[in-house]
């Protein structure tokens, strides 16, 4: 059937283009703001500018400030935990994450634990634990990289260092209210962080077209449009890092690509991202490297079960291929080993020398990340059928 019932909303203002950054203060006031925790990542916010820019922009509208940085990649539950305490203890009444995913997945569990304070702090909810009783704290975005999409939804991922799990949470008030969308803000991500974002779009729009229904033109054909547009864009923001039209491409795909009009009325295919999440929760990777590393694997396991041939589709449409699901896997591949990733997992975590787990054979690091993987046992694959923990070993093993 085409289409099941659903519903769609939007609940985040996005405010797109050159010179969109000098709105934050305007914004931020509109949505009550007298005191704005400002959450950062390392020093790229301050030495490219943008910090002070955004400082500017707050004060020119009166409301007082506290920045609070050193956000990193995976964001940890401690630097979650810290930061709603930062808030609760500098009387702030909204947040505003300045940064790309990682920056704003921590913001939104700030603003989660913040009104849902916990001894244990952010991992009793994202563990499962327990459930948020209510609202967020209000939270908007200046958008440093386009790639998880984050900006848009309100979903965030957390990593727990101790135990060596990185996993989801979703809140409806958790979106933000604002994002603000300056493509030149890309501007100074480097070729790696560029290369990352192109693979992590691609991915999320993969994703949600890997399912079981042939009757949902609309949707397939706007995910198809997207990654054709991305591998378009993705290599001539490498060669051209301050190409307006190809960080703007990158950074709108982003966007669309994970606020849901997408993957709505169908089945989703979220396979991929819980196999790479276990992988950088235990090796502290690059998120868009191990996706690159993991997505053309799954498409290889997928092929036997492709009976409405999206695989062979995605070749036609993308690389003029015909009817060759196995070509168009190895495209896929090409594509990520050209713009400079990794494309296998043994080459990405080295064997896990650098893992928290100690050295191991591959069997043994394969069977970890295949438990870490799917924590909550089986999980439905857009129509496919059930995936699990034997499956994922399958798909580790070949993408080593």
């Amino acid at each position: 059937m085409s289409y099941g019932n659903f519903e769609y909303e939007q609940k985040t203002k996005i405010v797109f283009g050159k010179g969109a950054t000098g709105e934050v203060g305007t914004l931020a006031g509109r949505y009550g703001a007298k005191k704005v925790l400002v959450t950062t990542g390392g020093n790229s916010a301050k030495m490219s500018g943008l910090l002070d820019k955004v400082i500017s922009s707050l004060r020119h509208e009166g409301i007082d400030f506290h920045v609070y940085s050193g956000c990193s990649p995976n964001p940890r539950k401690n630097w979650v935990d810290k930061g709603a305490e930062v808030y609760l203890d500098e009387k702030c009444d909204f947040l505003l994450a300045v940064g790309g995913g990682s920056v704003i997945d921590a913001s939104k569990a700030i603003a989660m634990l913040a009104s849902n304070p916990r001894e244990n702090g952010i991992w009793h909810y994202v563990s499962g634990n327990g459930k948020f009783e209510k609202e967020g704290k209000p939270l908007g975005v200046v958008l440093t990289v386009g790639a998880t999409g984050s900006e848009s939804n309100g979903s965030f991922v957390i990593s727990n260092e101790e135990t060596m799990e990185k996993l989801i949470c979703t809140h409806e008030s958790a979106n933000p209210v604002f994002s603000i969308c300056d493509p030149e803000n890309t501007y100074s991500l480097d070729k790696w962080q560029t290369a990352c974002s192109i693979s992590d779009i691609i991915s999320h729009v993969l994703e949600q077209y890997l399912h079981s229904d042939s009757t949902v033109d609309v949707s397939d054909n706007m995910s198809i449009g997207i990654i054709k547009a991305v591998m378009k864009w993705g290599p001539v923001a490498l060669n051209e890092p301050e190409n307006y039209d190809a960080r703007a491409n990158l950074m709108w795909a982003s966007s669309i690509a994970m606020n849901g009009i997408l993957g709505a009325g169908h089945e989703q295919n979220w396979i991929t991202h819980m196999l790479e999440h276990a992988v950088s929760a235990v090796f502290d990777v690059s998120h868009g490297a191990g996706l690159a590393c993991l997505t053309p694997y799954y498409l290889e396991y997928l092929k036997p079960m492709d009976a409405p041939g999206r695989i062979e589709k995605l070749g036609r449409v993308l690389f003029g291929i015909q009817d060759d699901a196995d070509k168009t896997i190895a495209e896929f591949q090409n594509f990520f080993h050209s713009i400079g990733m990794p494309t296998r997992l043994g080459e990405l975590i080295k064997d896990g020398n650098d893992s928290g787990i100690g050295y191991g054979t591959k069997e043994e690091i394969i069977d970890i990340l295949a438990e870490k993987s799917f924590p909550w046992g089986a999980m439905a694959a857009g129509g496919y059928g059930e995936f699990g923990v034997e499956d994922a070993k399958d798909v580790f093993l070949k993408a080593w």
